[in-house]
């Protein structure tokens, strides 16, 4: 249980997350629309881990790939929620 705890909270993932939601608030406060950018940074997050295994769309079956841009993913839609209530 300990290894997942580590996947999900490390320094990488932290940066991805961090990178999502200025992405997200930035681009909402100046065009609206916030869960179109949360969407446009899942997609680009998941397009960066894909490229670091060789344009392979499973990840190679990597959880911690796969954890790398959901943790940036989930922290954006909450960044577009919380831009949607304001």
């Amino acid at each position: 249980m300990k290894s997942w705890l580590n996947d999900i909270f490390s320094i990488d993932n932290l940066l991805h997350s961090l990178v999502a939601v200025a992405f997200v608030v930035i681009l909402s406060l100046i065009f609206g629309l916030p869960l179109l950018w949360a969407m446009l940074a899942a997609v680009g997050l998941y397009l960066r881990e894909v490229s670091q295994v060789d344009w392979d769309f499973t990840l190679k079956g990597s959880r911690h790939k796969h954890l790398e841009w959901i943790v940036g993913s989930v922290a954006g839609l909450l960044a577009a929620v919380l831009m949607m209530a304001l």
